[in-house]
């Protein structure tokens, strides 16, 4: 065995194998990451109100395109981090968090800055999304959907995600179902041209959700 290998061969060992869950201190950088450049688009989608009020639209334009660009690199930050998940050959395993036995209350907490872990990915949201546009008969406006997604995981959603964002006014959970939301849209699991204010499954989404809830459900 070459040198090389047996550093590889020690490597993987000490992780306990290939496909071993591995605490991911990288994995948590990018999403600590992910939501301070959500937040600097909040900060240019408000400055939008203000132009478009003054009928400034020459500026209002350029508010939006610079929000679009950021937000287009937030989606490569994202995946980015998918590539790095690839590289490592090992599934990731989050830092534990207490889960609720009771379902946490839609009350808003004070907003503090993310620490490590301390959010539900937007992975996470993405089975909850397409199934209940499936119950809702395939679309639904956005309010209605993250209605129903909060009753299917509210027991499970932490602390941090219960916090009011200030650039957004809501709370973190929806922020993040959002993203999510644009991620499966990227993906062609939810219409793109849906009407605004409602999304919709598509034909992929609900196929998609169906082999995600037989994964889950395990063999009969």
């Amino acid at each position: 065995m070459s040198r090389a290998d047996q550093t590889n061969a020690y490597s993987l060992a000490s992780l306990g194998g290939p496909m071993e869950s591995i605490p991911s201190d990288v994995d948590e950088a990018f999403e600590i990451l992910l939501e301070v450049i959500e937040e600097d688009v909040s900060k240019y989608l408000d400055a939008l109100g203000p132009a478009s009020s003054e009928r400034n639209f020459a500026e209002a334009r350029k508010i939006l395109e610079h929000a679009e660009k950021i937000s287009d690199f937030r989606m490569r930050v994202a995946a980015i981090r998918k590539e790095w998940r690839s590289l490592q050959g090992v599934m990731v395993e989050h830092p534990a968090a207490p889960r609720n036995e009771e379902p946490v209350s839609q009350q808003p907490l004070p907003t503090r800055r993310l620490a490590r872990g301390q959010r539900t990915r937007e992975e996470e949201f993405y089975l909850s999304i397409l199934t209940s546009l499936i119950e809702l008969n395939g679309s639904a406006p956005v309010a209605e959907v993250l209605d129903k997604v909060y009753e299917k995981m509210k027991h499970g959603l932490k602390e941090a995600d219960l916090q009011i964002l200030e650039s957004q006014n809501m709370p973190r959970w929806r922020n993040t179902a959002m993203w999510a939301r644009k991620n499966l849209k990227d993906e062609k699991l939810l219409k793109s041209d849906s009407r605004f204010g409602v999304w919709e499954i598509t034909d992929a989404g609900r196929a998609w959700a169906k082999a995600e809830q037989a994964k889950s459900s395990g063999p009969q």
